[in-house]
């Protein structure tokens, strides 16, 4: 049976050396390069280990006694490690092939070698983190002025019954709007709400998929992404429905899927417990266009201890042309990734801090997150060109909390209730965004709160919206509202 062994690697602070090694086997092959000594330990024991960079890549070598010699274990591009300092690969000692190991690094690297992107592709501009703190909204004070324009259409009833929508996503410079539910993709005109056709269906017939995790629009290739993490496949179709085709989507447990315009991908994964298999180590595995894949952001303490999965967040990473935007894990910062590169964005100053790893390890428990001493943490994030909002947990808190890019300020206000949307003063029920527009949708509840309130001559910050919900159906199907800068 093979061994794998999970490794912790600490870079001990010491003097560089200047070493050579000989071209043989699996010793290193590199002359003239300035190593660091390094140490693997693990079951208590310490195996030295030696460290260097060569062409951007990151090179680890393990001595084996028993030779005594050093072999090569595995390159890291620089991407992979500088971001928090860590990274993680796996090694089969039978084999000398990485795999899993995780490393931390104590040091910074040096300046000769800051990072690229992935592939080499140069860094985008990523400036100091800024302190976001959030304030009440003042009172008066009109969300929807921020935008230039608002459109409002009820979804047409010749789709069926829609419920329960989980994403809205508008489909490129196509006139498709794409309606995501637990179950079913609509297509409609996202100009007017007219029904169009259906993408895909839930069945076992060739070109049905037989559990709807997620799905995403691909704008290059002009097709909607189907993703069934109980098949463990991708369907592809056309935006006209067409089905294209299969194929493997060896990534477990997602739960969503966030694309950029150049291919990467974002899969945010459930966290998992007990004796499932396999497990859940990790809240994304960033996917790039020639397939390569990494893990990013270790679930570590945390382990669920009953035999059930469970969401960290519905929807934590969103993207504007190439560059997603996302948060951690019980994690206060707002990051950003581009071309494979992670870099932190936004620190948020909360009134309660999130409840940290350690104490939500101890009781194995995700319910611990929500005790009332902590920050719930967030579910949703959504960003246009000029801001970012963050949903928390649903049932948790009606709060939403914008931050304006353009100043770096940040507002937090309450979200229940019709007449604030009416009159612009507040925005909510998100379901989309992209770099120019919101996406919201709304209930019959909420269509037939805004009539009552429109009775009552409440004021309406839009003729449009005002006439939309004066005029919808409150049994019919949701109301959708864009705001677009």
């Amino acid at each position: 049976m093979k061994t794998f062994l999970s490794l912790i690697l600490a870079v001990v602070a010491c003097c560089p050396l200047c070493m050579a090694y000989e071209h043989r086997d699996n010793t290193a092959t590199t002359e003239d390069i300035c190593k660091k000594d390094t140490v693997i330990v693990f079951d208590g024991e310490s195996v030295p280990c030696k460290t260097y960079i060569k062409d951007g890549k990151r090179f680890f070598e393990i001595k084996d006694e028993v030779k005594d010699k050093f072999f090569k274990i595995g390159k890291l591009k620089l991407w992979e490690y500088k971001e928090y300092n860590t990274t993680t690969f796996s090694i089969n000692l039978d084999r000398r092939t990485p795999e899993n190991v995780h490393i931390t690094f104590d040091e910074e690297p040096d300046a000769e070698t800051e990072p690229m992107g992935l592939y080499g592709k140069p860094m985008p501009d990523a400036g100091a983190v800024s302190e976001i703190m959030f304030e009440e909204c003042a009172p008066g004070l009109r969300i929807s002025d921020s935008f230039k324009n608002v459109r409002a259409f009820q979804l047409d009833s010749d789709a069926g019954k829609v419920d329960g929508i989980r994403r809205i996503i508008e489909a490129g410079n196509s006139n498709i709007l794409l309606v995501l539910t637990e179950n079913k993709i609509f297509a409609f005109d996202k100009y007017t709400g007219r029904f169009s056709h259906m993408i895909g269906e839930k069945g076992a017939a060739s070109g049905n998929y037989s559990h709807l995790s997620d799905m995403y629009y691909d704008a290059k290739e002009h097709t909607v992404n189907v993703i069934d993490d109980i098949e463990m496949t991708r369907y592809r179709y056309t935006l006209a429905g067409e089905f294209i085709g299969k194929e493997e989507f060896d990534f477990p447990w997602v739960t969503s899927v966030t694309h950029s315009g150049n291919g990467y991908m974002m899969i945010s994964h459930m966290m998992t417990g007990g004796n499932l298999v396999p497990p859940s180590e990790y809240a994304f595995t960033v996917v790039a266009p020639d397939g390569k894949s990494f893990p990013l952001d270790s679930f570590a303490p945390v382990k669920l201890k009953g035999n059930y999965g469970t969401d960290f967040a519905a929807h934590p990473a969103t993207v504007t042309g190439n560059r997603f935007t996302f948060f951690k894990f019980l994690n206060d910062t707002i990051y950003n990734m581009e071309n494979g590169k992670v870099w932190p964005s936004y620190k948020l100053s909360l009134k309660k801090k999130m409840a940290p790893k350690e104490v939500v390890a101890e009781t194995g428990d995700i319910i611990t997150m929500w005790d009332g001493k902590y920050f719930p943490g967030f579910n949703d994030i959504y960003e246009t060109s000029g801001f970012i909002v963050l949903v928390p947990w649903p049932s948790l808190s009606d709060a939403y909390y914008w931050i304006d890019k353009t100043n770096g300020c940040g507002i937090r206000y309450s979200s229940n209730n019709m007449k604030s949307v009416l009159s612009g003063e507040r925005i909510f029920n998100i379901k989309g965004s992209d770099s120019r527009s919101l996406i919201c949708a709304f209930s019959s509840q909420d269509i037939d709160s805004a009539r009552r309130c429109l009775t009552k001559k409440a004021a309406c910050f839009s003729d449009e919206v005002k006439a939309v919900f004066k005029n919808a159906d409150d049994v019919g199907n949701p109301v959708v509202v864009i705001y677009s800068h």
